[in-house]
C-alpha cells in the first residue's frame, strides 16, 4: 500500500460509521479512484491473512473484529491517527515554524529546499500565510539581510508557536517532523525532559504525559529563540504573580536561567502553570493546597448537596487531591487569559447535562476566590471530574473478573471520561484505575488487559483506543474486545443490515427512530443514551401523596425520631430498609454534612450501599422548626433514596427547583393536605426536564 492507501485504511478503521462520501471528500478523490485504492487495500489485507473491507448498499464500510485487532497491533495506536490535515494546512504550519525557528538567511529557494516543495508552492504558501498572520497583527516580510522573517509582538509569535506545536505533536511522526523543522535535537528534548522531571519532584506533582512531551520540546525552542536575541520586552500585567511561584524558582535552578530576563522566564513558567497535572506527592508540603483546602472542602460539600450523595471518609483526601490538581492549572489558565481547547465541550453538555448545569454552582467558592467568572470550557472540564467521581463512588466488584488498566496520556479530565466510558462499556472487567504512561510502566499491580490511548509495552492484551467515544465507536470497540479476549462474536446481525431491509417498506421519517431503537436493543451495554424508562421520570413518579406527611402539632422533639417519621412510608413500601434510616442519622450526627437546601428545609440521605432498593422521595412538614444535631434548623424534611448515583438526578433537580421557590415553601409551611402538595408539585414540575447520562 502507498501512503494514501494507508491513510484511507486508518481513517476507515478509526473514524466510526464512515461512509464512501466522507472518504471521497476527505481525500479529494473520485469513486473510481476509491474503488482502485480499496482493491489495493484488500489485496494487501489478503496477503496478510486478514479479512477485507466490505461496503454495504448504503455506502458504509463493514469491518471484521479481527481486522481491527490485527491492524491496531501492527500499526501505531488508533488514538494517534488524526484526520489528515490538507496538504495546504500542513505546508503552512511547516512554513511558519521554519521561519520563526531558523535564524539564518531564508530565501524562497531555501524554503523550497528545506520543506521539499516547489518554489511556486512556497510563494503561494507565503501569500496565504501572510494573510493569516495579518489577522493576528503579525507580518511576514522579506528583506535582503535576513530573507523572510515574521515581525510583530514577540508574545503573539510565541503563543502561535505553542499552539501550532500543541496541535501537531500527538503522533510520533508529527513530533519528529516538528523537531526537524525547528532544528531541535533529541539531546535537547531529552535534557529538557530530565530537568522537567526534577521540577516535578520539587513542586510535588507530575505532568500529564502529553504535557511533559509538549514542554520538553517547547522549552528548548524558546531558549534557542531567546539566545538569538528574540526576547520579550513586556508581559501582560496578569503575569506578575508568576515570579512568586515555586515553579519559577525551580525552573531557574534546573535550566540555569539566572542570566535570562524576568519576562522570558515568566513566560516559560506560565506554560508549566497551565499544564495538566495527574499526581500529587503528599510528602511535600504545598502551601497553596493548604491555603485552598477550605475552598475545596466547600466545593465538595456543594457536590454532595447538589447531587445528593455522601463522600466517604476514606475517599475524601483523594477527592481533595483530584480537585486541587485540576483547579491549579485551571486557575492559572483563567488568570493568564489562556483559552483552553476543550474538544469534548459539546459531548460533555450532551452526556452530563444535569451535572454540567449544576457545576457552576458547585464551584462557586472558586469563582469567589478568583473574583472572575469561569469560562464554559473550564466548567465542562470540572463536569468531567465530578461525573467521574460520581461514577467511581458507585463502582463495586462482587465477583472475580479480568482486571484492566486504562492508560491515558491526557490530563485528569480526559482520563476520567475515557475510564467512565470503558467501565460502562465492559461490565465484564474489573477496572483497576486510569493512569499515565509513566505510572503504568512502574506499576506492580497484576492485570490482564490494557486500554491505551498511547503506545504501551505489555505482555497482556492491549487495545489502542480513541479518547472520543461515539456511539458507533463503542459498538465497534466492544465487538473487537469481546471477540479477541473472550472469543465471543456479539450480535452477528448488524443494525445497518436490518435497516437496509426495513427502509424498503417504511417511510424515511421512521428510519432514524427504528435505527436508534434497534441499536439500543442489540447493544444494551454500548448505547450512551439514558434509560428513558427511568432517568427521564419526573419527581412525581418517585413520590406519591402517601409519601408526604404534614404534622399539625409537634409532639416529637427528638430529631432522630423525626428522621424515622419522615422515612416511615419509604420503609413500608420497601424502598429502603431500617439500616438506611440508621445510616442517615449517623451521617447527620457524626459528619454534620451540608444538608440545608433552602430556608427551613433539609434533605437527608445515605449511601447507595446502605440498604436502598428503589428510587424514592418523601416529605415531612413540621408545625415548628427543630434543631438537627445542634447545627441546622428545619421544618421541611426531605428523604431521598436511590440505589445508584444517577437515576434520581433529574427528579432531584425538579424537587430542588420547586423547593427553593420562596412562594412554594411558604405555601408548604401553611400545612396543606398531602394530596394538595403532591398535586402542586406535579403541576409545577417541568415534564420536559433535561435528560442526563452518566
Amino acid at each position: 500500500m502507498d501512503n494514501l492507501e494507508t491513510k484511507i485504511l486508518q481513517t476507515i478503521l478509526n473514524e466510526n460509521n464512515v461512509d464512501t462520501d466522507t472518504i471521497l471528500s476527505v481525500f479529494d478523490i473520485s469513486k473510481r479512484q476509491l474503488n482502485y485504492r480499496l482493491n489495493n487495500i484488500n489485496t494487501y489485507l489478503k496477503n496478510q491473512n486478514m479479512p477485507g473491507i466490505v461496503r454495504n448498499k448504503r455506502g458504509f464500510f463493514e469491518i471484521h473484529p479481527e481486522l481491527h485487532i490485527n491492524i491496531s497491533k501492527r500499526h501505531a495506536p488508533l488514538a494517534t491517527i488524526q484526520m489528515a490535515l490538507s496538504d495546504e494546512e500542513q505546508r503552512l504550519y511547516r512554513l511558519f515554524l521554519h521561519i520563526v525557528c531558523n535564524f539564518d538567511y531564508l530565501s524562497a529557494d531555501d524554503l523550497a529546499f528545506h520543506l521539499n516543495i516547489s518554489k511556486n508552492s512556497v510563494l503561494l504558501d507565503i501569500k496565504q500565510l501572510r494573510l493569516i498572520l495579518e489577522n493576528k497583527d503579525l507580518s511576514l516580510e522579506y528583506n535582503r539581510k535576513s530573507g523572510y522573517v515574521i515581525n510583530g509582538s514577540e508574545f503573539i509569535i510565541r503563543e502561535e508557536i505553542f499552539n501550532v506545536i500543541d496541535s501537531n505533536i500527538h503522533s510520533e511522526s508529527k513530533y519528529s517532523e516538528i523537531c526537524a523543522i525547528t532544528r531541535t535535537s533529541e539531546a535537547e528534548t531529552f535534557r529538557a525532559f530530565s530537568l522537567l522531571t526534577n521540577v516535578e519532584k520539587t513542586c510535588g506533582y507530575r505532568f500529564a504525559d502529553e504535557k511533559l512531551k509538549l514542554l520538553s520540546l517547547f522549552i528548548p525552542i524558546m531558549l534557542n529563540r531567546i539566545d538569538n536575541s528574540f526576547t520579550l520586552n513586556s508581559l501582560p500585567y496578569n503575569y506578575e504573580y508568576i515570579s512568586n511561584t515555586i515553579e519559577y524558582d525551580s525552573l531557574i535552578d534546573e535550566f540555569n536561567l539566572s542570566s535570562y530576563t524576568n519576562e522570558d522566564i515568566e513566560y516559560i513558567v506560565s506554560k508549566i502553570l497551565i499544564s495538566n497535572k495527574i499526581m500529587y506527592d503528599t510528602s511535600i508540603k504545598d502551601i497553596r493546597k493548604e491555603t485552598m483546602r477550605n475552598d475545596i472542602l466547600e466545593v465538595i460539600y456543594n457536590f454532595q448537596h447538589v447531587l445528593a450523595i455522601v463522600v466517604s471518609d476514606d475517599s475524601l483526601e483523594e477527592f481533595i487531591e483530584s480537585i486541587y490538581l485540576h483547579w491549579i492549572p485551571a486557575m492559572n489558565r483563567i488568570n493568564l487569559g489562556t483559552h483552553v481547547k476543550n474538544v469534548l465541550h459539546d459531548s460533555v453538555i450532551e452526556n452530563y447535562r444535569y451535572i454540567y448545569a449544576n457545576t457552576r454552582s458547585i464551584i462557586q467558592p472558586f469563582v469567589k476566590y478568583l473574583n472572575n467568572p469561569i469560562p464554559d470550557e473550564e466548567i465542562s472540564l470540572f463536569t468531567i471530574i465530578f461525573g467521574g467521581w460520581l461514577k467511581r463512588f458507585s463502582n463495586s466488584t462482587a465477583t472475580k473478573k479480568p482486571r484492566a488498566f486504562v492508560v491515558c496520556q491526557s490530563g485528569l479530565s480526559i482520563s476520567y471520561l475515557v475510564y467512565n466510558h470503558l467501565v460502562k462499556l465492559f461490565p465484564e472487567f474489573e477496572f483497576i484505575d486510569h493512569v499515565s504512561l509513566r505510572e503504568f510502566q512502574n506499576t506492580k499491580i497484576m492485570y490482564d488487559i490494557v486500554f491505551a490511548t498511547t503506545e504501551v509495552s505489555s505482555d497482556a492484551h492491549v487495545y489502542y483506543i480513541s479518547s472520543i467515544f461515539s456511539e458507533q465507536y463503542q459498538i465497534n470497540l466492544r465487538r473487537i474486545v469481546m471477540w479477541d479476549f473472550f472469543k465471543i462474536e456479539e450480535h452477528s446481525v448488524k443494525v445497518n443490515q436490518v435497516i437496509d431491509v426495513i427502509e424498503i417498506y417504511v417511510s424515511k421519517n421512521d428510519i432514524a427512530i427504528i435505527e436508534r431503537e434497534l441499536t439500543e436493543l442489540f447493544y444494551p451495554n454500548v448505547t450512551i443514551r439514558e434509560n428513558a424508562k427511568l432517568k427521564n421520570k419526573n419527581i412525581y413518579d418517585f413520590m406519591h401523596a402517601h409519601h408526604i406527611r404534614v404534622m399539625n402539632e409537634n409532639t416529637e422533639k427528638d430529631w432522630k425520631k423525626i428522621i424515622h417519621i419522615a422515612s416511615e412510608q419509604l420503609l413500608v413500601d420497601e424502598v429502603i430498609d431500617t439500616n438506611y434510616i440508621h445510616k442517615m442519622i449517623q451521617i447527620i450526627d457524626q459528619r454534620q454534612p451540608f444538608i440545608q437546601i433552602a430556608k427551613d428545609t433539609i434533605i437527608a440521605h445515605a449511601s447507595i450501599h446502605d440498604g436502598v432498593y428503589n428510587v424514592g422521595f418523601s416529605i415531612l412538614v413540621l408545625p415548628e422548626e427543630i434543631t438537627f444535631a445542634n447545627y441546622v434548623n428545619a421544618r421541611i424534611i426531605i428523604v431521598l433514596a436511590s440505589p445508584n448515583r444517577d437515576d434520581h438526578l433529574v427528579a432531584l433537580n425538579q424537587l430542588y427547583k420547586y423547593i427553593i421557590s420562596d412562594n412554594n415553601r411558604e405555601w408548604l409551611l401553611q400545612e396543606p393536605a398531602p394530596v394538595m402538595i403532591y398535586q402542586d408539585i406535579k403541576n409545577k414540575t417541568d415534564k420536559k426536564e433535561v435528560r442526563i447520562t452518566i
